[in-house]
């Protein structure tokens, strides 16, 4: 498994997140090798946000490419917190 930052087309991502009311967003590349899967198997961008100052960090989703996420921000509430 590995994991490095993701380029810095998730910019628009970040933003429509934190337009969204969330505090703090995080897009990190994620490389599966390992799995059993196939389809598992390949690069994934991962997308975390935290909804309130102090909270853990929340998993909203996870794409082949970070336009992608852009989707689950977008699906999420005009409010997030």
């Amino acid at each position: 498994m590995q994991t490095s930052t993701a380029p810095l087309e998730d910019t628009q991502v970040r933003a429509a997140a934190l337009a969204k009311g969330f505090i703090e967003v995080s897009v990190v590349q994620h490389t599966s090798r390992e799995q059993k899967d196939a389809l598992d198997k390949g690069v994934w961008f991962v997308l975390s946000v935290k909804r309130n100052r102090g909270d853990d960090w929340d998993i909203l989703g996870r794409r082949r490419t970070v336009p992608e996420l852009l989707t689950i921000i977008q699906k999420q509430q005009d409010s997030a917190n």
